[in-house]
Parts: structure tokens; C-alpha cells; sequence
């Protein structure tokens, strides 16, 4: 222990009130040459070094018979995994050094100890992967973000979570759906909701909008919780009659997923009501109305029909 080149547990011989300077490291803390602490060596007691803390802290008690250095670690369990920027997990190969495990994948190693974290994702990484140095302490999460050419280390506390997050950008992560095809009549158009759909955005912030050709029919609006990326037509201009080509448009800021969808407005019935019916006496002259509306604005003609048979 004291040159740092044995393996413990390590004997050796010192002098009765001697001193000694005792290193250790295990486990990825106190690199290579140890956590070093001043020892004043007295037969029959066992001195424990405590570095589970920042700073070693070194206790004694008698026991005869014994002489012994403990160095006591805190060992935790590490994760490291990859994941996208929207902070979902992506198939990929992590290790300390070089990335040759498939994540996620645990380790154990001390708190407050070293470890160089690699990572292979998303096609980035080559064959070692990309890795950096962490300093890793328990209930703490560390997020490497892989997204950009210059990596971005970030930490936050996490309670009884020890993880390593690499994350990486993938272009093509989500899909605007349009949703199925229309048809409906000029009249009845207004009743219609187009549900269009998105990525949930519990997790992450996502943006729609509806457009018609360069025509923007909705301005850009937050995507709902379950995805939801509506179009409600009685909310806008009403569509003329023909076949309408509409495209959904995704954001997360960066990248834009569109869908198209087709809208047919056909043209709507007339409407016809009847005035004038009832019980009349025989050769009594009889007078019957209606009146007519069409709501495409279209010329009309009419025709009484009894039994299938016009009126002469």
C-alpha cells in the first residue's frame, strides 16, 4: 500500500511507532497513485481510513494481536446509456474506455471515483466510441450531449440514481401523421376535425401548424400531451368545392416531419320545404307552396311530382 504497487490485502513490514503514508485506490478512485494518508503505526490496533467522503478521514481502536490499515469505499452501481434528444432510449454501445457493451449497462464502481464513460450511437462514435472523463458521485445523473461537434457535460441531483446519459441527435425521430382522407359536403364541412397527430409531448416540446399549399390555415401550436394535432375546420375559411390537398407540419425547433392528407368537399344538396298541404273539399281550389336553398349558391329548377309523376 504504501508505493502503490501492491495488491491488497498487502503485508509489510514497519517499525513500532512508526510512520508510514498508506495509499489505496479501488473500484476508479484514487487514480494511479492513491488517496494517500499520514499514519503513525502502533502495534495491536486496526486504523480505518474512511474514504467514502471528499476528505479521508482516519479512525483507530485497539485490537491485540492485530495491526491493519483499512481503507473503506463506498461502492455504488453505475449506469451508462444512450439516448435521443427527446431523452428516449436508442439501441447503442457504452463502456468505461471503450464502448464495447450494449446499453444500458451497469458497473459498480466507489463514489467520488473516475471513470472514462464511451458511447456508440446513432452512427457517431466510430469504433471506440465517443468518451470523457467523469468524476462520478452517487444520487447524481450526468448527461454528455453527443448532439453537436463539441460535447456538453451537464449534472443534476438525482436520489438513489447513478447514471450516465449520452445523448445523441436522430434526424428523423418522429412523424407528423395527417390522418386519413375526407370526404364530406360543402354544408357539413364545418363539423369536421381533422385529427392530424404528433409525438406526445410530456417529454419533450413539439409544434404543428396546417397548411394548404404556401397557405398557412393554422399558425404554429403546441402539440397536445397525447399528440394530438388537430385541424378544426369550422374554426376556419370555409374550403370550395373540389378535392384540397392539406399537409401537416412537426417541429421539435430543429426538424420538421410533414404528412399530406387529401380533403374533398362535394357539392351539398338542396334543401326543399313544403307549404300548403292538408284535407281540402272536392273541387275546391287547392294552393300549395315551398320554398327552395341551395347553399353552394347554385341555380335551381323545380318540379311538383306526385306518385313519381310531374304535375301538368
Amino acid at each position: 500500500m504504501q508505493s502503490w504497487t501492491e495488491q491488497s490485502s498487502y503485508t509489510f513490514t514497519i517499525a513500532n511507532g512508526g510512520d508510514i503514508w498508506a495509499a489505496a485506490s479501488a473500484y476508479g478512485r484514487g487514480g494511479v497513485n492513491g488517496i494517500r494518508t499520514g499514519i503513525v503505526i502502533w502495534k495491536d490496533t486496526t486504523y480505518t481510513v474512511d474514504i467514502t467522503g471528499i476528505a479521508p478521514v482516519l479512525t483507530s481502536e485497539s485490537t491485540p494481536g492485530v495491526n491493519a490499515i483499512n481503507c473503506v469505499f463506498e461502492l455504488i452501481d453505475v449506469t451508462i446509456d444512450t439516448k435521443d434528444q427527446y431523452d428516449r432510449h436508442i439501441d447503442g454501445k457504452v463502456g468505461t474506455w471503450y464502448a464495447t457493451e450494449q446499453s444500458p449497462y451497469t458497473f459498480i464502481m466507489a463514489h467520488g471515483g473516475e471513470v472514462r464513460a464511451a458511447a456508440i450511437a446513432a452512427g457517431k462514435g466510430g469504433v471506440n466510441g465517443i468518451s470523457i472523463g467523469v468524476n462520478v458521485c452517487k444520487d447524481t445523473t450526468y448527461s454528455i450531449d453527443a448532439t453537436e461537434d463539441l460535447l456538453t457535460f451537464t449534472s443534476e441531483n438525482t436520489l438513489d440514481v447513478n447514471v450516465i446519459n449520452f445523448v445523441f441527435r436522430l434526424e428523423e425521430v418522429f412523424i407528423a401523421n395527417a390522418g386519413q382522407d375526407i370526404i364530406t359536403s360543402s354544408e357539413d364541412q364545418k363539423l369536421v376535425t381533422i385529427e392530424g397527430s404528433a409525438p406526445e409531448s410530456n417529454n419533450y416540446s413539439f409544434e404543428y401548424r396546417w397548411l394548404e399549399g404556401e397557405n398557412e390555415l393554422s399558425v404554429w401550436k403546441a402539440v397536445g400531451i397525447n399528440g394530438e394535432a388537430f385541424l378544426d375546420l369550422g374554426s376556419i375559411s370555409p374550403f370550395s368545392v373540389g378535392q384540397h390537398t392539406l399537409t401537416l407540419e412537426v417541429t421539435d425547433g430543429q426538424v420538421t416531419s410533414s404528412d399530406n392528407m387529401n380533403l374533398t368537399i362535394e357539392n351539398s344538396a338542396p334543401h326543399a320545404a313544403l307549404t300548403g298541404g292538408g284535407v281540402y273539399e272536392i273541387h275546391s281550389t287547392i294552393a300549395l307552396g315551398g320554398e327552395v336553398s341551395d347553399f353552394d349558391g347554385d341555380t335551381l329548377t323545380c318540379e311538383w311530382i306526385e306518385g313519381g309523376c310531374p304535375f301538368r
